[in-house]
């Protein structure tokens, strides 16, 4: 009975230190890297010197990208793909998997075996796949099967820090496609600015415009399946980091998450055009008349200024009657955001506002009517009202005229402005509006 106990014994001794020594057996902590030697090791740029804008090419490489992932499909904003880099470079990896975050997150180093796989774009975006698929039209990548992810990449250490590059919006070039990049002293565009960052409710794209404060600005993409796509983006200005892109010519950039973004300072102004300088006016009567048809509106004391896109109000006539026109219809920039602002008049010795508005080809509500008792040349900086007068709308019909009503202005004091405020968009919101008779009395 002693022997057959002590047997017992020294099985479960036997068996418990073998389960003990297999804990020893598994990766550390941070993970390890495979067991690869340097010459079977390429980078970034040995993979995009095999690429050709357009074409679809066999990389044909019994070799490894060794490369850390910057973007994975945690937040939504990123589907079916991560991103990786390496000192030379980025590229998207098409994946036919989700919550490939759970494996490939970022930060974490892969290795990924090229020798089945072809580098091609997409819109201008470098990436790696699959078997190339004919669409009648173009071929493109197929993404990497499900069943192949782990014969195709071997994950390797945790925790390996990209450090972003801290860039200019003018700076952004095909050699940082794909990479993690930081812009600061930027802020989002008025029209986008304190906006949800995509269409949540019918999980739709959205592209905002972010700005710096030299002028130049870059599309923001997000995704309408991200899980912060109904937050507000802020309305300050700062930093943002994110994935740099390129859709066909226009040049963006993905967010991976809201830390991304930091925009808590004071903005700064792109808005520019005519800036009116006039004294005090007891009243202001005007009915844009004797100007020629699409000249830039440049009335006396008036303030026509655009803080997004390239266009202005401007001159406008039909049969024998001229009037302010704003849309942004095939438009050069993306957003439009015009105001068209009154000369400064004197609230204690007027009590009413009234104009009429019309509109074209509805497609959004694009005009407000505001009031300011502080602006002093830059729409941006100053304190704006909203006054809400009667405007054309989407039961009006083409071109007729609507009256405003009698907007009264008595509750206000001091030195006061009145801005008509268009705000559009080149991919929807495209309404022409056009206003007339304004008078303040």
């Amino acid at each position: 009975m002693l022997n057959n106990t002590y047997f017992i014994l020294l099985i479960v001794a036997i068996g418990f230190s073998a389960c003990v020594d297999r804990t020893f057996d598994e990766p550390p902590i941070n993970g390890e890297d495979p067991n690869i030697s340097a010459e079977q090791i390429v980078t970034v740029e040995d993979v995009l010197s095999h690429y050709v804008p357009g074409e679809v090419v066999a990389l044909d490489m019994d070799k490894y990208l060794s490369a850390i992932v910057v973007a994975d499909d945690r937040s939504g904003n990123f589907f079916r793909s991560i991103v990786v880099q390496d000192e030379t470079g980025g590229l998207t990896v098409l994946l036919d998997d989700v919550e490939l975050f759970n494996k490939y997150f970022e930060g974490r180093r892969l290795f990924i075996l090229l020798k089945d796989l072809y580098v091609s774009d997409y819109a201008g975006l470098p990436q790696i796949g699959y078997t190339p698929v004919a669409d009648g039209t173009q071929t493109d990548l197929s993404r990497i099967p499900a069943v192949l992810i782990d014969d195709i990449i071997i994950p390797g250490t945790f925790n390996n820090e990209m450090t972003p590059q801290n860039l200019t919006i003018d700076d952004l070039g095909f050699a940082e496609l794909n990479t993690l990049v930081e812009i600061s002293d930027v802020q989002f565009s008025p029209g986008s600015s304190g906006t949800h960052y995509a269409d949540f409710v019918n999980l739709n794209a959205t592209n905002h415009s972010v700005e710096d404060c030299n002028g130049y600005d870059i599309v923001l993409r997000t995704s309408g399946y991200a899980d912060f796509a109904s937050a507000l983006t802020p309305e300050g200005n700062g930093t943002i980091k994110g994935i740099f892109g390129v859709f066909n010519n226009d040049r963006q950039i993905l967010l991976r998450n809201l830390d991304d973004v930091n925009m808590a300072g004071e903005r700064c102004s792109n808005c520019a055009g005519i800036r009116g300088v006039q004294d005090v006016q007891n009243m202001v009567s005007e009915f844009f008349e004797d100007a020629n048809d699409f000249d830039d509106v440049d009335k006396s004391g008036w303030s026509n200024i655009n803080c997004a896109g390239s266009r202005l109000w401007f001159y406008r006539s039909f049969s024998g009657n001229g009037f302010a026109e704003m849309e942004s219809y095939q438009d050069n920039a993306d957003f439009a955001d015009a105001w068209l602002i009154t000369p400064p008049f004197n609230l204690s010795g007027v009590t009413t506002l009234t104009f009429r508005s019309a509109q074209a080809f509805y497609r959004h509500d694009g005009l407000t009517v505001l009031i300011s008792t502080d602006f002093g040349g830059d729409p941006a900086g100053a304190t704006w009202t909203n006054l809400n007068p009667d405007l054309a709308g989407s039961s009006d019909d083409n071109y007729a005229w609507v009256d405003s009503g009698q907007i009264d202005l008595t509750s206000f004091s001091g030195t006061g402005h009145v801005a008509f405020r268009y705000e559009g968009s080149t991919a929807s919101n495209t309404t022409k509006f056009r206003i007339d008779n304004v008078i303040i009395e």
